[in-house]
């Protein structure tokens, strides 16, 4: 599972790499929910 830990609320994803990057979306990261990606499926969670 890929689960990247961040200290922000707000948070960009833009593709896990170069060859499977897609459009910059923003994202809301909850204190107790995991916010998952809805194009690459990459996981955040606040620390």
């Amino acid at each position: 599972m890929d689960l990247k830990l961040v200290k922000e609320n707000k948070i960009f994803c833009d593709g896990k790499n170069k060859s499977d990057g897609h459009p910059r979306i923003y994202l809301e990261v909850s204190d107790t929910k995991v916010t998952t990606c809805p194009y690459c499926s990459m996981k955040f969670k606040r620390k």
